[in-house]
């Protein structure tokens, strides 16, 4: 479900891009950076636009800005890049996903899940937005 051209609806998630400026006299980057967020009530979350942009090509793992709302450790993923005998592997032991499916993670927990479906509607969102 579109809301405009800068934001989706998918899954009860609000997902928009938006610029962030360089910050402080030693940014690594000089230009406007552009980041999709990604929140619901309970949270905001910001991801590098060109990481979450390679969800286009494939399965992804990427870890959201250190300046997301709650702070905490938030990851989206594509369960098939988990590794079995880690910590995430071993708290999602059992369940099982479709192929294409996007989880975002807040350390080991389940947030919210896309589905297929899902993650091909916000693949060519993003390629709009490009």
């Amino acid at each position: 479900m579109m809301n405009d051209p800068k934001s989706i609806v998918l899954n009860n998630l609000d997902i928009r891009v938006d610029e962030v400026p360089p910050r402080g006299l030693l940014a690594t980057w000089r230009k406007m950076r552009r980041r999709v967020v990604i929140s619901d009530g309970q949270f905001s979350l910001g991801f590098h636009y060109q990481e979450l942009f390679k969800l286009c090509d494939g399965p992804i793992l990427i870890e959201a800005d250190r300046d997301s709302q709650p702070p905490g450790d938030y990851f989206l993923v594509s369960p098939e890049v988990i590794v079995a005998d880690s910590a995430v592997g071993e708290a999602l032991q059992g369940m099982a996903f479709a192929e294409g499916t996007l989880l975002l993670l807040e350390g080991e927990r389940i947030i919210a899940e896309l589905s297929p479906d899902d993650c091909q509607l916000l693949c060519s969102w993003l390629k709009e937005q490009a």
